[in-house]
């Protein structure tokens, strides 16, 4: 678990669910994000997870089998806190994160590219509407990131989809 919503725990661990042991992991302020994203890093093959958005910029990371007792480190930071990031894993093993708020409920336009084996978040073209609260990105089988929904208003829905070709 990465902190906060599950349950209103703010708690960062692994919780084994055949005996409900908890083993808390340290490296990780849960209260900061809140609304933030979280993905397995591409080419781990599920060691590294990264945690990213929310209320602050940096991001943080895992290794999930670095040690019995693994910890968050620092990651690459975002230019400006974003809540509500959406982001998509593309075929070259980069993920596009666009779309979001920011703490104060206004839209973030920005996007990048995350690049694992550089470990640098790279900025692409920004997006041209709001994908707020509710957004989702997904990519087709020809590798195009699609950016879709949000209600920026809490109540007024985004109709516009957005694309990302490759490459970005």
């Amino acid at each position: 678990f990465t902190g906060m919503a599950f349950g209103g725990s703010d708690r960062v661990g692994f919780l084994q669910p055949t005996t409900g042991a908890w083993q808390a992991v340290s490296g990780l302020n849960p209260a900061r994000r809140n609304q933030g994203a979280s993905f397995f890093v591409p080419g781990t093959q599920g060691r590294k997870v990264m945690v990213i958005g929310g209320d602050v910029r940096p991001s943080r990371i895992i290794d999930l089998y670095s040690s019995p007792n693994p910890s968050y480190q620092p990651g690459p930071s975002l230019a400006k806190a974003t809540k509500f990031l959406s982001h998509g894993l593309l075929f070259d093993r980069t993920v596009l994160l666009a779309g979001g708020q920011n703490p104060a409920g206004d839209p973030v336009t920005d996007a990048y590219l995350y690049r694992p084996d550089t470990g640098a978040l790279e900025a692409v073209t920004p997006t041209s509407y709001a994908h707020q609260y509710h957004s989702v990105m997904w990519v087709d089988r020809h590798g195009r990131a699609w950016l879709g929904g949000g209600n920026p208003a809490r109540g007024v829905e985004q109709p516009v989809l957005e694309r990302f070709d490759p490459w970005y």
